[in-house]
């Protein structure tokens, strides 16, 4: 097809999701339509909840996105987006062209992507071991908000312990 819907096997869309996207993706000539809503189970009710992960609020009619990279990373810090690759519609296009791909997998597809994300963190540190004060604390903050939960972090602390031992600082600097 002309586009790509990210989904894995716990996710569900509504039945009308797949038009809407592709009609918003072509009105707007979009190369992603990125779906900030999401609904979310209670196991214990058997109840769905509309929420969010990223702040600001929802908005109620598309938005384009800026060309100002200044405005960019302002909203990454402030969490406007969701980095997760699914609740993307995605052009098919510019997946092939970036060479942008899943391995197939037919559970834990999540865990390769927050794998990918620890691993490129830890490589990220260790490359720069003097910064590691700065850098960790930085890179623990992408990684939360990447993999969509701050339990993530906790896969660091023994990398970034034996980086900061190794340069002969205290390990609860860069931890803190």
């Amino acid at each position: 097809g002309e586009y790509l819907l990210i989904v894995d096997n716990d996710d569900a869309i509504t039945p009308t999701a797949l038009e809407e996207l592709y009609t918003l993706a072509k009105n707007f000539s979009a190369d992603v339509v990125y779906c900030e809503k999401f609904y979310e189970l209670n196991p214990t009710t058997k109840t769905f909840k509309m929420t969010a992960v990223q702040s600001g609020g929802f908005v109620d009619r598309p938005t384009l996105e800026t060309k100002d990279l200044a405005q960019r990373v302002q909203g990454i810090l402030d969490v406007k987006y969701w980095f997760t690759p699914w609740c993307k519609f995605v052009r098919r296009d510019l997946m092939i062209e970036h060479e942008i791909f899943f391995p197939h997998l037919s559970i834990g597809e999540d865990d390769v992507w927050t794998f990918g994300l620890i691993f490129y963190a830890e490589k990220f540190l260790r490359n720069n071991p003097k910064h590691v004060t700065i850098l960790a604390p930085m890179t623990t903050w992408f990684l939360t908000v990447l993999c969509g939960t701050g339990h993530v972090v906790y896969t660091m602390f023994p990398i970034i312990y034996d980086i900061a031992i190794k340069q002969n600082i205290r390990p609860e600097r860069p931890m803190a």
